[in-house]
Parts: C-alpha cells; sequence; structure tokens
C-alpha cells in the first residue's frame, strides 16, 4: 500500500475514533434515550474502526518470511489478539445496551451501572489509542510491552463489561 494513501487512511480513522470517543466520554453512563442511541452509534464507529485498523496492521505483517510455522503463528496472535478482544468487549457492550434498552433510558439501572460502564469506556478508548500510537509504519506493528500492557486492559475492560452485565441483569431499581 502507498505510504501516503496509508497515512491518510490512518488520519481519517484516527479522526472517526476521535470524534466517537468524545462521543463515547460525553454519554457513557447516561440514561436518557437520546445519549443511549449516540452511545450505541459512536460504539458502532468505534467497532467499524477497529475491524478496518486491524485489516491495515495485518497488511503489514509479512507470513511469508522464513522461520517455523510456530514463529509465524505466534507472529499472527501478537498482532491480533489486542484487535480481537476490543472488537470482543465493543460488541458484548453494544449487546448489552440493545439487550436492556429500555430499562436504560426508563433509568431503571443500578448507579454502578454508570460507574463501570465510565471504567470500561475509559480503558477501551486507551486500548485504541495505543493501538493507534503504536500501529505505524515499523514491522511488527505492536511491541511486546504494548501487546502486555493490552492484554492487561483487555482483562480490565472485560471484568468492568462482566460487571456492568450482571448490574443491568440482577439490579433493578424502581426509579
Amino acid at each position: 500500500m502507498d505510504k501516503q494513501l496509508y497515512q491518510n487512511l490512518d488520519s481519517f480513522l484516527y479522526s472517526l475514533v476521535a470524534g466517537a470517543g468524545l462521543v463515547v466520554i460525553l454519554t457513557s453512563g447516561k440514561t436518557d434515550k437520546s445519549a443511549v442511541t449516540a452511545f450505541q452509534v459512536a460504539y458502532s464507529i468505534l467497532f467499524c474502526v477497529v475491524c478496518y485498523k486491524s485489516v491495515l496492521a495485518g497488511s503489514k505483517l509479512d507470513l511469508s518470511q522464513s522461520g517455523s510455522m510456530i514463529t509465524k503463528a505466534i507472529n499472527f496472535i501478537t498482532m491480533f489478539f489486542p484487535f480481537l478482544s476490543i472488537l470482543a468487549v465493543i460488541l458484548w457492550i453494544l449487546v448489552l445496551v440493545s439487550l436492556y434498552y429500555d430499562r436504560i433510558t426508563e433509568g431503571k439501572v443500578s448507579d454502578y451501572y454508570t460507574s463501570f460502564m465510565n471504567i470500561a469506556s475509559v480503558m477501551l478508548l486507551i486500548q485504541i489509542y495505543m493501538i493507534f500510537s503504536e500501529t505505524s509504519d515499523k514491522t511488527p506493528p505492536l511491541s511486546l510491552k504494548t501487546y502486555s500492557l493490552l492484554r492487561m486492559l483487555a482483562v480490565l475492560s472485560a471484568l468492568s463489561v462482566i460487571t456492568v452485565s450482571i448490574v443491568l441483569k440482577f439490579y433493578v431499581t424502581d426509579c
């Protein structure tokens, strides 16, 4: 891929992340209909951007190099695990917000929903920022240090979303 085209696509994706991230930060944990709908749209945009960024980063991965199949598999897993974990958490949040849309918009959720949704959103945005700042023209796109940090943040954001799931399922308030 042409270097200038890659930089233009990367800048466009980064601006989409910045806009969607701003919407996520402003609407995360809110319970009115317009905020929840904006939250869903912003997360959908983030999902598409991370998918496209993973394709762009994958196009830079050279699997035709000489070496053992195990080395190639480790490089492949190291490259795509952060993307897959982010995509899984984003999709999980979208499913939860869609399933419990009526309960959220009626305000029948605990205050813990707001707290843990904010935590999950901030951790996801940090992960996405790390991926965008790390995946540039270098090969391999992610260093092992960044990969380890992204794994840790993936576990923490997954735990936050599990807590949001429990709160939405079991902690119903009658406000």
